[in-house]
């Protein structure tokens, strides 16, 4: 980072990185630093042929080849964010880091989407407490909004206005919205989720009339903070085993690629779907139609 900036300067510099980018191209750098010290080289700046061995070395350990690239994708930014040569823009490493994803392959390792049928069992492994009310409101929540985990506990009841179709919720910031413009989702209450039927009991229950919509609980009490991502997905995990569900099979993404393969199933309008999954791009969600649609105008349906 450039040195001697004033203390505004350095609160602008970082605001330019999302939270978690920070954290991951610094935990590169530190797990980096730390294979260099031990090998007796320098890691910043580094040679080409220092990360073209720490490539290697990431292989022979056994890690997945998205993770490579994440680990040389942060340590490369450290570098420019230093003003030291890049060191992705090496033939050499290049072409080891092409090699290391050749072998390893880029197949991603998909969780299981939360389709409708089994969130329906799922949900109805949920107690009827206050913890419970919390969960079952985040999880149905997530689906009907096809929201990212971080989302999700993002919202406040000044983001919500309910409606007599159901709710609408404001998304101030989002992974494809880092300037925080604010995206409005329709949650229809509809005749079997009940996402905002659900949503206000929790609201009543808890009595959160402001602030984060979703909190700890301790003791049978609401604490007055913002849950951590991560509760969701745990909650979906728990919840998924007492009804039968393997629970390894499911994240925080289950719900999101839930609704978005629900959808391409009934057959919505792509660019209908992208408005309310809030993608960018047709491409993120061309996976999903074409897994609806593998049996749908197959070309073998007339003879096999």
């Amino acid at each position: 980072m450039p040195s001697l900036l004033s203390r505004r300067a350095q609160v602008l510099l970082e605001a330019s990185l999302a939270p978690n980018t920070r954290l991951s191209y610094s935990g590169s750098m530190r797990r980096f630093e730390a294979w260099c010290l031990a090998n007796n080289l320098l890691s910043l700046p580094a040679a080409p042929k220092t990360v073209a061995e720490y490539i290697a070395a990431l292989y022979n350990e056994g890690f997945k080849a998205s993770t490579i690239r994440t680990n040389i994708a942060g340590i490369c930014a450290i570098h420019r964010d230093a003003e030291h040569p890049d060191p992705s823009e090496s033939r050499l490493v290049h072409r080891v880091l092409q090699g290391a994803m050749r072998l390893k392959g880029m197949r991603p390792t998909r969780k299981a989407p939360t389709e409708m049928e089994d969130l329906d069992r799922i949900l109805c492994a949920i107690p009827n407490t206050l913890v419970g009310l919390r969960d079952k409101a985040m999880l149905t929540l997530g689906f009907a909004g096809a929201m990212r985990r971080s989302e999700v506990v993002g919202i406040d009841v000044e983001d919500v206005t309910f409606t007599p179709d159901g709710a609408t919720v404001l998304i101030g910031t989002s992974k494809t919205d880092p300037f925080s413009y604010g995206v409005m989702v329709a949650i229809p209450d509809g005749k079997t989720l009940r996402a905002a039927t659900t949503l206000r009991t929790w609201l009543e229950a808890a009595c959160i009339t402001s602030g984060p919509v979703f909190r700890p609980i301790y003791n049978g009490h609401v604490i007055e903070r913002r849950v951590h991502p991560t509760v969701g997905p745990r909650a979906l995990k728990k919840y998924a085993e007492i009804a039968g569900f393997d629970p390894t099979l499911y994240s925080g993404h289950s719900l999101r690629a839930g609704f978005i393969t629900e959808a391409a199933n009934a057959g919505v309008d792509t660019l209908a779907l992208m408005g309310h999954s809030r993608h960018r791009t047709t491409k993120q969600l061309r996976e999903y139609v074409r897994k609806a649609n593998l049996f749908k105008n197959h070309p073998g349906l007339s003879f096999l």
